[in-house]
């Protein structure tokens, strides 16, 4: 609603994931040849839905990434088969082809999936020892309790001198997105989701 992020960028903890769905981050684009195919991966903005002449639904909306956004274009055929894809937060992989005409880049989306993140993903947290109080520990589990999924979570308690990495049981896996790490963050630091 702001047009900010209030904790986090919501694809913290999943940028090398998403990485892998991608040939080329968002301002590369900029360097590509028009009409080029390219494949981007992010996560939806803002949408504005039109009509073709003939009545037919388009979609405008940006994509993002940590590195930078654009402005994609749905046309119908693509809107026929994708569509329910299309909405705020989606984090989506797109192919399609550059649009260097006009004033800016734009991105023609031609194909929409919607990656599976926690293929091989696990959670790291990084905390220090002395944060672990009873309370802090209560907090954790809860927030785990409150994503419940797949993905196992290793807590990597350090102190000065030395690192312990402790496996959470099984009953606090969880599914990696971003409103996990937002919490995860807010409770035990910005730096300690990794």
């Amino acid at each position: 609603m702001l047009g900010l992020y209030i904790s986090d960028h919501p694809l913290f903890g999943v940028e090398k994931v998403l990485a892998r769905f991608a040939d080329t981050s968002i301002p590369d684009l900029w360097d590509r040849e028009d009409r080029s195919n390219a494949t981007i991966a992010g996560i939806i903005g803002s949408i504005n839905r039109r009509y073709t002449r003939k009545g037919d639904p388009m979609a405008y909306f940006s994509v993002e990434d940590l590195k930078g956004s654009v402005e994609a274009v749905a046309f119908p055929r693509t809107v026929a088969s994708y569509g329910p894809m299309i909405h705020e937060d989606a984090i989506v992989v797109l192919r399609g082809r550059v649009d260097h005409r006009g004033d800016d880049v734009k991105f023609v989306v031609q194909s929409i999936s919607q990656p599976e993140l926690a293929a091989d993903l696990s959670v790291r947290v990084r905390v220090p020892a002395s944060r672990l109080s009873s309370n802090v520990v209560e907090h954790l589990k809860e927030v785990l309790r409150n994503h419940p999924g797949s993905a196992p979570v290793f807590i990597h308690m350090t102190s000065d001198t030395e690192e312990k990495v402790l496996r959470v049981g099984a009953e606090h896996n969880v599914e990696p997105r971003s409103a996990l790490f937002a919490e995860l963050r807010e409770l035990l630091g910005p730096s300690s989701v990794f």
